[in-house]
Order: C-alpha cells, then structure tokens, then sequence
C-alpha cells in the first residue's frame, strides 16, 4: 500500500479514457483532477527504480529493503498481463504536467510518482492470508508526494472503476498493521476493517468494502 492524506474536499468523479492512440495496449486508463492512471511499459523501470529502491517507501513492503532491477521487470510484466488479462492493474499514477513543473523546471511531461489500481490478491511466502483471487486494491508513491491527497484521489477513482466499470463484488486493501497512513486511506475510500491476521512476523489487517456500500463525501 502507498501513503497518502485527505483532500480538502471530494475530486470531480474519474473519467474513463481510451488510450490507445498514446500506449501499447487499447484498455482504458483513469483520469483525476490531478492525476492519469496509465498501462505500464517495459521501458517504465528507470522512472520506478527511485521508487520501489526508496527504503521508506518500502518500509511496510519489504521491511525496507530495495527491490532488484529483476523484481521491478518482473513487477511491470504482472501488470502489462493482468491488464490484458483482467482489464485492470496496479496502473502506473503519473501527475499532470501543469502540476509536474512546479517541482521540475523545465518538465514538460507527466511525471510517475507510483501507481494504484487493482489486481486478485495472491499468496506471497508468508503471507497466505485465505483471500486468493479476491481483489484487492493497492497504491505506492514516492516520498516526496506524500500527504497531499495523491493516494486518497487516485484510489478513490480505482474503487470507482473496480465497482461501476468492472462490475466487482468486492474489494479488499491489506496493511502492514502499523502502516496508519495508508488505513487512514482506506477508511476514507470507504473500506472497513475487516479482521486482523498474525503471521508469523508481522500482523496484516485487512480492510473490505462491496459494491452495495454508498461511498462516502470527503469531511
């Protein structure tokens, strides 16, 4: 899961876009006041590697430690086939340019700052949790885009596309239990706690919704 904080109030409902003009794949992506949700592509690694490397990103994902060049191709391949396969994935999240150069002189493009989408839950080595196949609803971003309501905007659009557009029951989100940051997301998506697993060195909550829940307005 990815961090993220509270928006000052609600974003315009997502836009569903045909992307097929600008990327490899004709599936749709997510568009947000502020964010695009795009297919990823091989050549994506070099704009992740900062991210999945960062120890503090990965502090709740792998106890700190960076992911190898081979784990992140690994990574983006899942994610070309789930979307080709399901018609979703964790979509890489790209900020828009005119929000991208306030931070980057001189950009002219949209800038990855992590990804959010959905992908069926699979077990991990020590982490089979009884949830295969169920989705679940995932997020990362970089450090420096933290608590500016990125995490909470793009997965609200991603719930939005998992229950109006992919026609999905439920949705479930899996946290490290001391990851506040991203359960304060969760819950402001409308995800329950669910129930809390120990495992054999961390615990894991896992938070739920389904398609009959009304989503909730930003306070």
């Amino acid at each position: 899961m990815g961090l993220g904080s509270r928006l000052p109030g609600r974003p315009p409902l997502a836009t569903i876009v045909d992307v097929s003009k600008s990327e490899p794949t004709s599936s749709p992506g997510i568009e947000t006041e502020r964010l695009l949700l795009r297919p990823w592509q091989a050549i994506d690694r070099d704009a992740f590697r900062p991210i999945a490397t960062d120890p503090e990103v990965m502090r709740y994902i792998t106890g700190g430690r960076p992911w190898p060049d081979e784990q992140i191709d690994e990574f983006i391949q899942r994610q070309i086939a789930g979307l080709e396969r399901y018609g979703f994935c964790l979509w890489r999240l790209l900020r828009k340019p005119n929000l991208a150069v306030q931070d980057r002189p001189g950009q002219r493009s949209e800038r990855l700052i992590g990804f959010c989408g959905l992908q069926p839950w699979r077990h991990r080595p020590g982490l089979e949790i009884g949830y295969h196949g169920v989705i679940e609803i995932g997020w990362w971003l970089a450090r420096d885009c933290w608590r500016q309501g990125f995490a909470t905007e793009a997965a609200r659009a991603v719930l939005e596309f998992g229950f109006e557009r992919a026609g999905l029951r439920k949705i479930i989100a899996v946290t490290h239990r001391d990851n506040k940051a991203s359960q304060r997301v969760a819950g402001r998506i409308g995800l329950a706690f669910e129930r809390a697993i120990p495992l054999e060195t961390i615990e894991i909550w896992v938070y739920s919704r389904t398609a009959r829940t009304e989503t909730p307005t930003a306070e």
